[in-house]
């Protein structure tokens, strides 16, 4: 392909090749038949790796560009794009920061794809607390006093690995932390699946991209307009090697590539770099509006500031109702026409995005108020959340073992043998090789309103353990 083409939206080239295609005698099998198949699909855009659209696992053409474009857009050294969401993207970044090491520092609250890295690695992990928001029940930030504690106790760690913005929008002190790992000698990799649309305005906190983390990870789909499964692995310093980087991605990430994702990727770049601007200055003017109006409800809380968190992002739309479990708010809401993204013991999260429109915030606002007004005040309900379990084996280590199936009543004091999970947002409760406490007993039969799952699939009557 013409490198002049190199520049032209991958969606533009795509429907271009189909105007007049060589005969299509390769992958896919659908082979772009609109006239038997429809187009209830974009088979059009759904092409293989043939010489005119690059190869993403080793890109010099139109994806080279577009993951440069992408790189300027958000501030990076290099961008790869990634097609199995930010999973496959944290699995590598950790691999490649921490293969062959002994130690990973890791948030508590991190993504279950952090503890998997870790467990692929061998490696131990070793956990951090946040802070703990309680009317909310929320993890607030990680200190920095926190990762140098860390640090100094694990002196070999290859890496640090943070979630910020967490789910309900709660970021952490990056710049800080960022200085004690290069003190120490770590990688900083930043999970910010939850944070893509952070650089585009002012009104939101500043992305880990800009702050000194090594390696940052970002959900496209999740925050910004772009298909599910797109996100971005950021390279920002050279303390992870790009080609170690590179090498596990193909590993992770699958080598047939979807070039409908891809497209919605390139897509998501150019709108930013064009419509960006006007698009977030009129979200960031909604969102305060909301916010300003929201303040009227009357026993309906929104979760704002807090001496708990160094900084929120305020597109999470994070609400509590005394008397009400987050499952109980977010069904509530549902008979009033407004899906939530997740509920969690004591909080409805709702996200909202830069595609929300002045109707949507303003039908938002009439449903919360109606909601509001059924309501009768009552004492809020302080919630508790159990320290995490002492680590004892390393993961992979634990699931090695022998095991067995016990009545999780049963289970204090034995070593957890698998992982135990809330999804929605995938925060292991409980890993491999942890030492099962009666506080984490009391939260699994307390759960209210939250489904859990385990890797057994028993979860919450039995928990598989060690029966060494």
């Amino acid at each position: 392909m013409d490198k002049k083409n190199f520049d032209k939206p991958l969606t533009e080239l795509l429907r271009q090749y189909n105007e007049q295609p060589p005969l299509a005698m390769h992958m896919p099998g659908h082979k772009r038949n609109t006239a038997m198949l429809g187009n209830a699909l974009p088979w059009e855009l759904d092409v293989t790796e043939i010489p005119p659209f690059d190869d993403l696992h080793q890109p010099a053409g139109v994806l080279a560009a577009s993951q440069r474009r992408a790189a300027d857009l958000f501030g990076s050294k290099h961008a790869f794009y990634l097609v199995n969401g930010s999973t496959c993207g944290l699995l590598a970044a950790i691999r490649a920061a921490a293969q062959g090491k002994k130690q990973v520092i890791a948030a508590r609250n991190c993504h279950q794809s952090v503890f998997h890295a870790i467990e692929l690695c061998g490696a131990m992990p070793h956990l951090v607390e946040p802070t703990f928001e309680a009317q909310f029940g929320v993890f607030g930030s990680v200190t920095p006093a926190a990762i140098e504690r860390a640090l100094s106790q694990c002196p070999d760690a290859s890496a640090v690995v943070l979630t910020s913005p967490t789910y309900a929008g709660v970021v952490s002190d990056i710049a800080a932390i960022s200085a004690l790992c290069k003190t120490h000698g770590a990688a900083l990799i930043v999970d910010e699946a939850h944070g893509a649309h952070l650089p585009f305005s002012d009104f939101f906190p500043e992305s880990a991209v800009a702050l000194g983390a090594d390696c940052v990870i970002q959900s496209l789909h999740k925050t910004l307009p772009s298909l599910t499964q797109t996100a971005i692995l950021h390279v920002c310093s050279d303390a992870i090697s790009r080609g170690e980087i590179a090498r596990q991605l193909r590993i992770f990430q699958s080598s047939s590539p979807s070039y409908v994702l891809l497209s919605a990727i390139d897509y998501c770049v150019r709108a930013l770099e064009t419509q960006g601007g006007a698009w977030f200055a009129a979200y960031a003017n909604r969102l305060r509006e909301f916010y300003v109006k929201a303040a009227a409800l009357r026993h309906i809380k929104l979760l704002r500031e807090n001496p708990r968190f160094f900084a929120r992002d305020p597109s999470k739309l994070v609400l509590s109702a005394p008397g009400l479990s987050g499952a109980a708010l977010a069904e509530k809401l549902l008979a009033l026409g407004v899906q939530c993204e997740m509920a969690g013991a004591g909080y409805a999260l709702l996200m909202s995005s830069v595609c929300d429109t002045d109707d949507t915030m303003r039908a938002l606002l009439e449903a919360l108020t109606r909601l509001d007004g059924t309501l009768r005040a009552r004492d809020s309900h302080l919630h508790r959340c159990a320290p995490a379990a002492q680590q004892i084996l390393p993961p992979l280590l634990a699931l090695s073992r022998e095991s067995k199936l016990q009545e999780t009543a049963l289970c204090v004091g034995e070593i957890a043998a698998e992982y135990l999970w809330a999804y929605p947002p995938g925060i292991p409760w409980l890993l491999p090789g942890q030492r099962i406490t009666q506080a984490l007993v009391d939260s699994i039969v307390q759960a209210d309103g939250v489904r859990l799952y385990s890797s057994s699939g028993a979860a919450p009557e039995k928990i598989r353990i060690d029966a060494g």
